[in-house]
């Protein structure tokens, strides 16, 4: 089972690491999220792989820290473009 990352129950229980924990919003479009200590609140990334170029682009989400839950969040995302300007 995929380790969740859509609620601030789920992301307390992750194991600190440098790499970051991926939920996937869309075709070519991932949400991640990394915990680096047992302390830290974490932080958003986006991700996006074009594949006309077969490039990841990345970009890091300050402004999620806030959110509580995401999935309201992804499901809003998903009908705009939000990954087109990383």
């Amino acid at each position: 089972m995929a380790d969740r990352i859509d609620t601030v129950e789920s992301r307390s229980k992750l194991k600190p690491r440098t790499a970051p924990y991926w939920q996937k919003v869309s075709g070519g479009c991932a949400l991640g999220f990394r915990k680096m200590t047992k302390q830290s609140d974490g932080s958003w990334l986006a991700q996006f792989y074009d594949s006309s170029t077969k490039n990841k682009l990345g970009k890091v989400l300050d402004h999620l820290a806030s959110y509580n839950r995401i999935s309201d969040l992804i499901r809003q995302r998903k009908r705009r473009s939000y990954f087109s300007n990383t």
